[in-house]
């Protein structure tokens, strides 16, 4: 819900929705600090805000496994609108312009997520930068395939017009992938800050000149055991029990 993503009409009406829903509700718990910004913007009483970032099974996702040349991304093909909101448009040109460089001229780009109207534009776009060879659409995958995939790949590519808080970056960085993304929406919390931004809204060749610089000089970006305590599953468990059985409202707006 950001007035700067949306059109005029469909935001006031994702804020109609909103209200509506949060008036029948006994707690609205809010999933990073983009949308508790967006939405104490919106409310006169805030009683029943809490947060509590997404979480995942950070067990599954730890990874010591040999990495491969591999960029990855996951994305629902369903339609051409949420390719575009996805970034992977221009994750794969800048890819094809990394392939220009020596350092990742054998790298392979593969995109998960079930196939639909919006193949054909990303079929386009791999057809347009002569990427057939080096780029893999894998349709709909099970979980246990995108996490090996993620644990095989050196990159991530998440540069979303907008995320509400970007759940597979989070899965990304677990699986030690280091994250290109727009920063926008939920890519703007402190997990993500670390990692490498590719400023969508600026020039596109001066932020691809500071990506490979930064790319050619990185060091290991792994997360810490404190930051995977914090992302695991078991900590949303004791945020939803606080907040929801306890009504322990922790509504906090950094």
């Amino acid at each position: 819900m950001d007035a700067n993503y949306a059109s005029t009409r469909k935001y006031r009406i994702q804020v109609l929705f909103f209200k509506l829903c949060y008036w029948v509700a006994n707690s609205c718990i809010v999933v990073s600090q983009s949308d508790l910004k967006n939405i104490t913007q919106i409310l006169s009483s805030k009683k029943k805000l809490s947060y509590s970032e997404h979480a995942i099974d950070t067990k599954l996702f730890f990874s010591d496994t040999h990495k491969d040349k591999l960029f990855t991304t996951v994305v629902w093909m369903g339609g051409e609108g949420n390719v575009k909101r996805k970034g992977v448009d221009r994750a794969l040109r800048i890819f094809a312009e990394l392939k220009k460089t020596p350092a990742f001229s054998d790298y392979r780009f593969i995109i998960m997520g079930r196939k639909g109207e919006g193949t054909a534009f990303v079929q386009s776009i791999i057809d347009k930068y002569g990427l057939n060879d080096s780029v893999e659409l894998t349709g709909e995958v099970s979980e246990e395939r995108k996490i090996s995939f993620l644990k095989h790949s050196k990159y991530y590519f998440q540069l979303s017009l907008y995320e509400g808080f970007g759940l597979a970056a989070l899965e990304a960085l677990c699986t030690n992938n280091v994250l290109i993304h727009s920063g926008k929406g939920g890519l703007s919390s402190p997990i993500y800050k670390t990692q490498l931004l590719f400023d969508i809204d600026n020039d596109f060749d001066n932020e691809l000149s500071d990506l490979i610089d930064k790319l050619t000089s990185l060091k290991s970006m792994d997360l810490s055991d404190e930051t995977r305590r914090y992302y695991d599953i078991q900590r949303r468990k004791e945020d939803f029990k606080a907040i929801i059985i306890n009504n322990n409202r922790n509504y906090q707006l950094d």
